[in-house]
């Protein structure tokens, strides 16, 4: 008997003193850190694509790294509404050496602009139009719509990204 009146008082005491060790789902962030990353895909509502073409070219006072370097992946991370962090990773392959280049960028998107901060300030850009093309058919007319790629030239220390976008389809 005094085994179970000392555990039920412990555990009344845990609970009492520690409420949001206990029971994480009930305090108001606990909910929304479980589903973290659902929210995030779901705010970061971007009005263009990325494209894998995208590149980056460094030059590092002549050494042996220098050169253009591929888009290897990139992750947006949404901070606030409309503002963004772009984190973006450049690979190099030269003989058996890999050479890899993360570069952070910062912008905010409005409706048809994208403002993304660098080194040398704030660099503005309109999203690239949607061409819509009417072609004729034998049963009729179809509608075409032509996605333009625009390239965002952002410089970074010891070089220059050059980011290939296009709107969203």
């Amino acid at each position: 008997m005094r085994v179970r009146n000392f555990f039920l008082i412990s555990l009344f005491l845990f609970l009492l003193l520690s409420p949001r060790e206990a029971f994480p789902l009930q305090d108001e962030g606990g909910i929304l850190s479980l589903f973290r990353e659902e929210i995030e895909s779901e705010r970061a509502n971007l009005r263009f694509e990325i494209l894998d073409s995208s590149y980056a070219e460094f030059d590092f006072v002549g050494g042996f790294a220098d050169g253009r370097y591929r888009l290897k992946s990139y992750r947006v991370k949404p901070l606030k509404e409309n503002i963004y962090r772009l984190e973006l990773l450049f690979e190099k392959k030269r003989g058996s050496f890999r050479y890899s280049q993360r570069v952070v960028f910062y912008f905010w998107q409005g409706r048809n602009r994208l403002v993304f901060l660098t080194k040398e300030g704030k660099k503005s850009f309109e999203l690239p139009d949607v061409e819509i093309n009417i072609e004729k058919t034998p049963s009729g007319y179809r509608i075409v719509k032509l996605f333009k790629e625009k390239v965002l030239r952002l410089p970074v220390e010891g070089g220059t990204v050059y980011l290939k976008i296009r709107r969203l389809k």
